[in-house]
């Protein structure tokens, strides 16, 4: 009956997890149809050609700290949001969209703060409408433009936040006013300026005062009257870059402020000012049209055409509806709620870990862990074709990889010595993994498919050396882990008397074997990343912080075995020196990005010193526990051997005490 109930729990469980995202609402002002099609606008950002929900979902998280924009109990998608902002900018500016998370921040610009309901206790962190900001934005682009002269490290948080602040809600109006030109128009005086028959004082588009250049009473006099306007209307629209070069694919692409200084120009050819004379016919009139049901979904289509067809004309159009495809799958995001439910499962068969329902539930839960690890393997198979690269190109693929690699290893671990330990271990490290994975998306907040750094453009050594390097982290952390399992339970059970030295045997073995697995690894590939470094750089070896923690890992791993070969490190000391091995690791694989030195200098993110420093306490504190575990060891065996009754007597008691497999 126990057994029973607790299937049906787990079953419950189980439903209530996988169908969170079907009671999400979603308003329904853009129609689908709509939404799809501008989520799959080929634009430039960043260096590289993206769909438009790639780059409305790295500018969300950049100004909103999330991937869907919360409004009360619906969630607006990054296109939706996008959309808003841009057509329906009055709206957008009432949406609570910028992340404030100090309070501090809002005292200093002097921005009333919320309040909790009913409490009125004041909200530390919070989200805040742009028009909630706007009484302290003079101030606030004042303190950010004086902090932004204080070098990143030396910045307070209250600062630092205030210039992070400042560059949302300035990146918010840039693109709130990107289509400023086609919504507001030009006002001309038609009795003065043109002898086309218009009403005085009259908003006509933009593209009207270039159609009719040749019915003006004067060259200059139209566009000296709107020059003010014109000029405001181009420093604006360069937010985002919307239209195909005409040259090759190594050109940038066109903003529309380019579009109409191009019509400025009197020097511009009269094929290229066609064009984009019609590139601004398009944008007036999809912004025209926006809220028209009839006619919006059509104005949409022409729009894209021209840049569909000129991102298919460079070769860049392939991977753009799989990339709106790929972030719209829910693979990766499905994974940390299948690890939890493997955890439970995990724990469920703990209940009765020899009877055959044990036993039962162990074979399923490998079989359920199976899903979330190959729905990750397929995560970051397909962003590599998206990319083009290895898999490994940011530090936010090589946590996906490095999540990969430990996963694989469990499970292959499990398979061969089917003792519960590596699987027990196999749901936790993933949802973590994974969770970290998002936690770093949101704190970095830019696009995790970016373009090489120039040092790491290369395919051969990306897939030879740092995928290898890669893997040795994967090992190093992996052993940490079981390292860390040891040090924990010898903790509770000091003189190994509640456990069985089988357990402990198969820890510690296991620990032994992945590191070993790591020092291959870590050993290969830092010596291709000197060869690599020889082809670059014309060194093989030039003591870089990179080259220097990739040696300690090594070297870590070198003394870890030869320890255990001479005997100078038995179990306690294999894992007490693992666990500082995966201190080096965590140095080596995030550590020197933060010095800013080096020719490996690249990969720098804001925020993550923190949860850094947190995780060299953590392990500092196993090394502690560890030792002082070890030293209460060695003084209790002493008493025991001066009092040899006692001993016996102790003895006794364990002996009837039950041993754990």
């Amino acid at each position: 009956m126990k057994i029973r109930f607790l299937a049906l729990l787990f079953a419950l469980l189980s439903c209530s997890l996988l169908t969170i995202e079907a009671k999400e609402k979603t308003p329904a002002f853009w129609p689908k149809d709509f939404v799809q099609s501008f989520a799959e606008m080929p634009v430039q950002d960043g260096g590289r050609v993206k769909p438009m929900a790639s780059y409305a979902r790295f500018q969300l998280i950049g100004v909103h700290g999330r991937s869907k924009h919360l409004l009360g109990d619906t969630k607006l998608s990054a296109p939706e949001w996008m959309l808003d902002v841009l057509l329906r900018p009055e709206v957008a500016r009432d949406y609570p969209t910028f992340q404030v998370n100090n309070a501090d921040v809002l005292v200093s610009l002097g921005i009333p703060i919320h309040t909790m309901e009913g409490s009125g206790k004041v909200k530390k962190r919070d989200r805040y409408t742009y028009n909630e900001l706007l009484p302290g934005r003079q101030k606030m682009a004042k303190l950010s433009e004086k902090y932004r002269k204080i070098k990143d490290q030396d910045r307070t948080v209250v600062q630092q936040q205030i210039v992070d602040l400042s560059s949302n809600v300035s990146d918010f109006e840039g693109l709130t006013l990107l289509f400023k030109f086609a919504q507001n128009g030009l006002n001309l005086d038609a009795t003065n300026l043109m002898a086309t028959e218009v009403d005085a004082e009259a908003k006509v588009p933009v593209s009207f005062l270039f159609e009719n250049l040749n019915n003006v009473h004067g060259s200059t006099a139209p566009i000296q009257k709107a020059s003010e306007t014109i000029q405001f209307y181009i420093d604006a629209a360069t937010m985002v870059a919307l239209f195909p070069p005409q040259g090759d694919r190594e050109e940038s692409w066109v903003y529309p402020a380019n579009v109409i200084n191009t019509l400025l120009d009197r020097n511009t050819s009269p094929e290229i000012r066609s064009l984009n004379l019609n590139r601004l016919k398009l944008m007036e009139a999809f912004v025209a049209n926006a809220t028209d049901p009839t006619n919006r979904l059509q104005a949409l289509e022409a729009l894209k055409e021209d840049s569909v067809a000129g991102a298919k004309r460079l070769g860049t159009y392939q991977d753009i509806t799989s990339e709106v495809t790929f972030y719209q799958w829910k693979g990766l995001l499905l994974g940390p709620a299948l690890f939890i439910l493997g955890s439970l499962m995990v724990a469920i068969s703990w209940l009765s870990p020899r009877s055959r329902f044990g036993r039962i539930m162990r074979k399923a839960t490998y079989g359920w862990l199976l899903i979330p690890t190959l729905l990750l393997v397929i995560g970051i198979t397909w962003r590599c074709i998206l990319k083009h690269r290895p898999p490994v190109t940011t530090l936010y693929e090589t946590i996906l990889f490095i999540t990969a690699v430990a996963l694989i290893l469990l499970l292959v671990i499990e398979f061969i010595k089917r003792n519960g330990f590596a699987l027990a271990i196999a749901p936790f490290l993933g949802a973590g993994g994974l969770f970290l994975a998002m936690r770093y998306e949101l704190v970095d907040g830019q696009d995790t498919m970016e373009p090489l750094v120039a040092v790491l453009d290369t395919n051969y050594w990306l897939a030879t050396h740092v995928t290898t390097v890669t893997m040795g982290y994967a090992a190093g952390l992996l052993a940490g882990i079981f390292a860390a399992v040891y040090i924990l339970a010898r903790l509770i059970d000091p003189m190994k008397r509640r456990f069985s030295r089988t357990f402990y045997r198969e820890i510690s073995g296991m620990t032994y074997g992945v590191v070993c697995f790591g020092l291959l690894f870590s050993l290969v590939g830092t010596i291709l990343g000197g060869v690599w470094a020889n082809d670059s750089w014309g060194r093989f070896w030039g003591w870089d912080p990179k080259e220097n923690g990739a040696l300690m890992i090594v070297l870590m791993n070198l003394i870890i075995l030869h320890g255990r070969v001479g005997g100078y490190l038995r179990e306690m000391g294999i894992a007490l020196a693992t666990v500082f091995g995966a201190i080096v690791v965590c140095y080596s694989w995030w550590g020197v990005n933060l010095l800013g030195a080096g020719l490996h200098s690249y990969g720098f993110t804001s925020g993550v010193q923190s949860v850094l420093n947190t995780t060299y306490a953590s392990l500092w504190t196993l090394i502690i526990i560890g030792t002082f575990v070890s030293l209460y060891e060695r003084i209790i065996k002493r008493l025991e051997a001066s009092h040899p009754t006692s001993k016996s007597s102790i003895d006794r008691k364990t002996k009837q005490s039950p041993s754990v497999a």
